[in-house]
């Protein structure tokens, strides 16, 4: 397989706003580390596809559908074969013309920024493009301990993994793709610096130690962060945190060869049923209103506060009763990837089946919200204020695995 990793800055150069928290509305103050777009190109029998890896927030479809459409059109590839996504830091410009969960506030897209962000992709891809080199792809994996978990209830499931794909040709390493499940928000809501916050310090840091750059993606974050881990939300967590992480990864990663290589898409729809339970959304902003006037939590008091303002937005919104979305499976030999354009939670990840490994790139090309579990549905965040009806994130995992074992089975006949 030929394979190509590239990246450019795309800090802003004029004060912007911040997206990721509601209640945030000050533009940037300072720079505490730049951002970046990576651009991972593979091509392999005559197949190829193009990964966009931004340092932002996440994307809506007039964004991703300009920049998909350009880096089609000038790789000559089809659009399902281009994928924009986010790492998810809340500490990056506004790119949501109609702002976080709609809701549309002060905190403004800046001027030329969308523009500049479609130029330097198209860009930075057309240089991937045009410096192929084939490798030959192994995987690996490794447990994260006491740094990040269940966001809602320490003691929960969540995916803890770190898992690799290395690229490599005659002994020297071309990059490597990196999937980790973590809401990526160490800094806290009164942050104002640029930050691509945990995942750019660890991406950084394991650039330096392999002389190599990764291509580093989010996986099933939607119930995980440090919540429940952290001892502040400032730099110094940030450093504490990330070292932390680093250290458990071993200085000599140990891989297992791909035993076959492939790269095939398969574009997929599901269709999610969705209701507007006006009455159980009221009663919840009411339940915690009563717990806001007991409370002293910061942390506590922020999810509440937050919940409540999406929730108010949800009653005024009307949502259609299916929302139809694309996902994708990628067949990269031993390797499945699978992209999603939610927050799902990484205990529905948890029970795709991993015959062979798969990686889940969330908010892949756009965001239709938490998709959370049965359990969660009515005492967190993510259920309360996810489009879709309880059990809705079961059914989707049963459609994914089920589409995963006809693609295996087809693989064994051939």
């Amino acid at each position: 397989m030929k394979i190509s990793i590239k990246k450019s800055c795309i800090t802003p150069v004029v004060p912007s706003y911040l997206s990721g928290q509601i209640n945030r509305i000050e533009k940037h103050t300072s720079v505490l580390d730049d951002l970046f777009c990576y651009v991972l190109v593979m091509e392999h029998n005559g197949n190829k596809i193009c990964m966009l890896q931004y340092d932002l927030l996440q994307f809506d479809d007039y964004l991703s559908n300009r920049i998909r459409n350009r880096v089609k059109d000038e790789l000559n590839i089809s659009f399902e074969s281009v994928f924009t996504i986010p790492s998810h830091t809340h500490a990056a410009p506004e790119v949501l013309r109609d702002g976080l969960f709609g809701i549309k506030t002060e905190s403004s897209v800046a001027e030329g920024y969308l523009d500049f962000l479609v130029d330097v992709s198209v860009k930075t891809a057309l240089v991937a493009n045009d410096t192929l080199i084939e490798s030959d792809l192994s995987y690996s994996e490794y447990v994260i301990d006491g740094y990040y978990g269940n966001r809602n209830n320490k003691n929960n499931p969540a995916d803890k993994k770190i898992r690799f794909v290395q690229f490599k040709a005659n002994n020297n390493t071309l990059g490597m793709l990196v999937n980790l499940s973590c809401h990526p928000t160490v800094l806290g809501q009164t942050n104002t610096q640029i930050s691509a916050d945990l995942f750019g310090y660890i991406r950084k840091g394991l650039e330096e130690r392999y002389n190599c750059p990764v291509f580093m993606s989010n996986g099933a974050e939607g119930d995980i962060s440090n919540r429940h881990y952290r001892l502040s939300d400032d730099v110094n967590e940030l450093i504490r945190t990330g070292k932390g992480i680093l250290e458990q990864i071993p200085s000599t990663l140990v891989f297992n060869d791909f035993k076959s290589v492939n790269l095939k898409i398969y574009t997929k729809q599901f269709n999610f049923h969705c209701f507007n339970d006006t009455k159980r959304l009221e009663e919840a902003i009411q339940r915690n209103n009563k717990l806001i006037l007991q409370s002293s939590d910061k942390d506590q008091l922020k999810i509440l506060n937050a919940t409540n303002t999406v929730l108010y937005h949800q009653i005024k919104k009307n949502i259609d009763d299916i929302l139809s979305i694309s996902y994708s499976i990628i067949q990269l030999g031993d390797v499945f990837i699978v992209t999603v354009p939610m927050e799902l939670f990484s205990s529905l990840y948890l029970k795709i089946e991993q015959t062979n490994p798969v990686l889940l790139f969330g908010l892949t090309n756009t965001s239709v919200g938490y998709c959370a579990d049965e359990l969660s549905y009515d005492s967190t965040y993510e259920g309360l204020t996810s489009p879709f009806i309880k059990g809705e994130g079961e059914r989707f995992i049963q459609e994914i695995n089920k589409e995963l074992s006809q693609i295996r089975r087809r693989l064994e006949s051939i």
